[in-house]
């Protein structure tokens, strides 16, 4: 169900969750969304930001959350000025605590933060990206059945069927916005993911291996000389594949790394 910010109703009995960033980030504030729910005996809803509506619509997950909880988007940002309100409000939630009492939004900046586990019952929304393992343990069941109505497309469906015969160690290479910031990230060079190819292969010399990458011409360019070209399989992940698609590719392989 899509509904309006100001269509809202029952306000006191709902939690706002904001959806951010790609598919990692988001099944973790889906899943840190039904936890603080949970903890307030509030409703789950989740929000789309300025400017995150085709990041998120992109990566596959907005159907299937839709057919569980409501999610809001603010039509009244499409005017200039309250896009401009919208950002200074926000700045202000991250930098002044009294500000964001008064607004009763809680940011999660950082992990001290995070590892108090609890939240004001004032609170009607909650904003960060919660990357704490209690979220998804306890919210496993939930996420499953999200993720169970999902829309597969037929390509997807068919390299499903190929990863379930073949049983591939999948391997996530991740670039991209990773270049941006390679001093603090860092980029591990071909020869690493060569050197540990090489040596599962002693042990299995039939292994497959499937790369997924947001950035496969460039891996390809770079292993296109490699002796072990006819074992890898490159996977598109910007093409292709939806982003949740690629997540329950990579889930079906014998291993990831």
């Amino acid at each position: 169900m899509w509904t309006d910010l100001k269509e809202m109703r029952n306000k006191k009995k709902d939690l706002l969750i904001q959806l951010d960033g790609g598919i990692g980030n988001q099944l973790f504030q889906i899943s840190a969304g039904i936890y603080f729910g949970n903890q307030l005996k509030k409703v789950p809803m989740f929000k789309i930001p300025l400017g995150e509506y085709k990041t998120i619509r992109r990566t596959g997950l907005l159907v299937a959350l839709s057919e569980e909880f409501k999610i809001y988007t603010n039509k009244l940002l499409k005017l200039k000025f309250n896009r401009y309100l919208w950002r200074i409000d926000r700045k202000l939630i991250k930098k002044i605590r009294l500000y964001s009492a008064f607004r009763r939004v809680s940011d999660f900046q950082n992990e001290s933060e995070l590892n108090s586990l609890t939240i004001s019952e004032q609170t009607k929304e909650i904003r960060g990206y919660f990357q704490n393992s209690i979220f998804p343990t306890y919210s496993k069941e939930f996420i499953l059945n999200i993720l169970s109505n999902v829309h597969i497309s037929n390509s997807a469906k068919q390299l499903m069927e190929q990863v379930e015969l073949e049983k591939p160690i999948g391997v996530h290479i991740r670039r991209g916005d990773y270049l941006k910031f390679e001093d603090l990230y860092g980029l591990l060079a071909n020869s690493y993911y060569e050197g540990i190819f090489e040596d599962i292969l002693k042990i299995n010399p039939n292994e497959k291996f499937w790369i997924f990458s947001n950035d496969i011409e460039s891996v390809k360019n770079s292993s296109s000389k490699s002796k072990l070209l006819s074992q890898l399989c490159f996977i598109d992940m910007n093409k292709e594949l939806t982003d949740i698609e690629s997540f329950l590719l990579l889930s079906k392989c014998s291993d990831i790394s």
